[in-house]
């Protein structure tokens, strides 16, 4: 069986990625894509190679980033009507533009699944037109599509097979509407504490994540409750201009955190402030489900994150997280673990150890091939 993994990043992690290395673009196509993989962006390429360890054949593909998919073009004489690799990540306005990118990186993509032959394609977001998806659905067996974010539209599911969410709100939703639907959890990739060492845990607290949007709204309110108290926490991420010049959330703002920058905090920091954002199908927001709940524990912090209905079917709270309410239990719980550090420690450490036990990407793949199989 073979696997093939369509994701994407995200454009601002593209443009500061390209934009700070310009280099990168006029490397060959294995050459570009490994440096990408290697940032630990996201999933990386988590599912790729955990599923190789399973003896099944797979990779993955990052089908937004234009002088990537452009370089692959090239070295395999795929003709390209009109773009080039200087045409990065803008939004563009034009819907001519758009529609010529879109085509031309649909062509690109298109001869990527003809030359990988896969028998599963499961694509990371629900990115791809319908007209696209069902022009080249003949190209594999089955076609899934992962979704855990705002949820789109309902007919962008219409041409697949089969959705895997680890948002549960959206899997009893999505199989109310008819969707053939599977609960798949996040996971922590093992070989990050191969690649970056463990810090001194120098930051006392930390928060890693959005601010901006109103589906964030609470998640700022937070923060700002957070710092009344007068807690030093180290706050990075995206969204700050949403904030006014004379805030303090801007005093605490460090800057953008992505990929092994963002693990590099979580290794230094002795507590992780975690927040869901508000999901728009579930308005109550009632289900556990971000990748901090994984990153922060694989790294070994001590997590502390909002509770939800089934936060204790993936870890065990107080005694491997910890979980709050509202903000002034959360503000009393960091106060007495920060001046509480064996118990602070015996909490981290059992967490890690049911992340690196349990939550990890190669019992996620194992996971995976059973529920391909069923639907194969």
């Amino acid at each position: 069986m073979k696997v093939l993994i369509l994701d994407t990043l995200y454009s601002n992690f593209l443009n500061k990625i390209y934009t700070e290395n310009t280099f990168l673009q006029e490397y060959e196509y294995e050459k570009q894509f490994r440096y990408l993989a290697d940032l630990l962006f996201g999933t990386s390429d988590f599912y790729s190679s955990n599923l190789e360890k399973l003896n099944c054949e797979s990779e993955t593909l990052y089908i937004n980033v234009n002088p990537l998919q452009l370089k692959w073009a090239q070295e395999n004489n795929i003709k390209i009507n009109f773009l080039n690799k200087n045409i990065l990540f803008k939004n563009y306005q034009n819907r001519i533009i758009q529609k010529i990118i879109r085509k031309n990186l649909y062509k690109i993509l298109e001869a990527q699944i003809r030359f990988c032959a896969p028998d599963v394609v499961i694509v990371m977001d629900p990115v791809l037109d319908n007209d696209f998806l069902y022009s080249i659905k003949y190209l594999a067996r089955l076609w899934i599509c992962q979704t855990a974010s705002v949820l789109a539209p309902l007919d962008r599911f219409k041409g697949y097979d089969l959705i895997l969410s680890s948002y549960l709100g959206y899997v009893y939703n999505l199989a109310k509407k008819g969707f053939k639907t599977e609960y798949f959890k996040l996971a922590f990739e093992n070989k990050i504490l191969d690649k970056l060492q463990l810090k001194n845990r120098n930051i006392e607290c930390s928060f890693v994540g959005g601010m901006s949007g109103i589906r964030l709204q609470p998640r700022r309110d937070l923060l700002s409750g957070i710092l009344k108290h007068n807690i030093k926490l180290d706050l990075y991420g995206y969204g700050i201009d949403d904030f006014k010049e004379n805030t303090k959330i801007r005093e605490f703002y460090k800057g953008p955190a992505w990929g092994k920058d963002m693990y590099n905090i979580f290794l230094s920091s002795k507590i992780v402030i975690n927040n869901h954002s508000m999901m728009f199908l579930d308005k109550e927001n009632i289900y556990a489900n971000n990748m901090r709940l994984y990153e922060a524990t694989g790294c070994g912090a001590l997590l502390i994150t909002d509770y939800k209905e089934n936060l204790k079917d993936i870890f065990e709270i107080d005694k491997e997280v910890l979980a709050y309410k509202n903000v002034d239990e959360l503000v009393e719980k960091m106060k007495y673990y920060l001046n509480n550090e064996n118990v602070r420690k015996e909490i981290a450490l059992a967490g890690q150890k049911r992340t690196l036990s349990e939550h990890t990407y190669f019992n996620r793949m194992k996971e995976l091939r059973k529920i391909i199989g069923k639907y194969l």
